[in-house]
């Protein structure tokens, strides 16, 4: 006979497969054996799991938009997670942040870019201290950093902002004449 202990991780593990998780998060977080986890991925999602590596959280963050969404979610996990988050890692607020997560992307009209397996990865690399959120300075808001960074470790929302700037002055520029050039009818106009 299966105790409350079993059942509520039997009940975290379909939840975490319903949401796409890998056999091997679904592993690490609640302690159930890898082939019942498999055979439990079968029944939940009709197929077989799939193989592979999880991604690092470089990859995870491999543009700027994809970090700006890994620090929303960070930071979601976070304020949900309380002060001491970062020191374990909690399947209720990893649930709890992802689920939040696509509904901001969502409402924002975003499609969400983080599936579940990209936010463990996320929470395990900031148990470790592979990754941490810092403050920007200049915009006020926190965002990710991992410690083999593919980007420059600075500020993706402002980073976002420079070259949407950057852009409209190029558009501008573009299209304004350039000076001291006449258009074919003034110059007719002037000679006349």
């Amino acid at each position: 006979m299966m105790g409350l202990a079993e059942h509520a991780r039997l009940a975290l593990a379909i939840a975490l497969l319903e949401r796409g998780a890998r056999v091997s998060i679904v592993r690490h977080l609640t302690d159930l054996p890898r082939m019942v986890v498999r055979r439990l991925y079968r029944e939940v999602l009709g197929v077989a799991p799939a193989a592979g590596q999880l991604p690092t959280t470089a990859r995870v963050m491999g543009t700027r938009l994809r970090q700006v969404q890994a620090s929303l979610w960070a930071s979601l996990y976070r304020g949900l997670g309380g002060p001491g988050i970062c020191q374990i890692l909690d399947p209720q607020a990893l649930l709890a942040a992802h689920d939040l997560y696509l509904q901001v992307a969502r409402g924002q009209g975003h499609p969400p870019t983080l599936d579940l397996n990209d936010a463990w990865v996320v929470a395990r690399d900031l148990r470790s201290g592979a990754a941490e959120l810092r403050p920007c300075l200049r915009c006020q808001i926190h965002y990710l950093v991992c410690s083999e960074p593919r980007l420059p470790p600075t500020c993706p929302l402002c980073a976002l902002r420079a070259r949407a700037l950057r852009a409209a002055r190029g558009r501008e520029a573009a299209r304004a004449p350039a000076s001291g050039s006449q258009s074919p009818a003034s110059g007719r106009a002037e000679r006349a």
